[in-house]
């Protein structure tokens, strides 16, 4: 129930700040609305992570799935990988197929998620182990 609460206060200070700073408009300095904008939530961010690193509610049970644990290990690649995959679809005339986005959007992240395992599979763990071998 904490992991909940925590989730929805992050959030809601997210929300908050977007309003808040929306609000205040120019009659803050520069420097505040720059702070606000882009780390006024960082305590909330901070408590999240306190609680998540405990590990004793559900939510963070079931954070612990192999499933998102093995997503979570290949997550370097995907943002690695995402963008060049980007650019390649429209390059070669992505917006050209016949395939409504209802079938090309979940086909882009299945192909996502495959070239990221084998990256991180025989790229990136290979390279870990010859690192640490130093």
């Amino acid at each position: 129930m904490l992991e909940v609460g925590t989730v929805a206060l992050a959030f809601a200070a997210m929300w908050v700040n977007v309003i808040w700073k929306e609000l205040a408009g120019d009659e803050l300095d520069h420097v505040v609305r720059l702070w606000i904008g882009n780390g006024g939530v960082c305590f909330f961010w901070a408590a999240l992570v306190l609680v998540f690193a405990a590990s004793r509610g559900a939510l963070s049970r079931a954070l612990c799935h192999p499933w998102l644990v093995r997503l979570g290990d290949i997550s370097f690649a995907i943002y690695m990988s995402h963008e060049i995959m980007i650019r390649a679809y429209l390059h070669y005339g992505g917006r050209e197929i016949p395939w409504s986005a209802w079938v090309q959007y979940p086909l882009f992240w299945a192909l996502l998620l495959v070239v990221s395992y084998l990256l991180w599979a025989l790229v990136e763990t290979p390279a870990r182990r010859f690192i640490a071998r130093r």
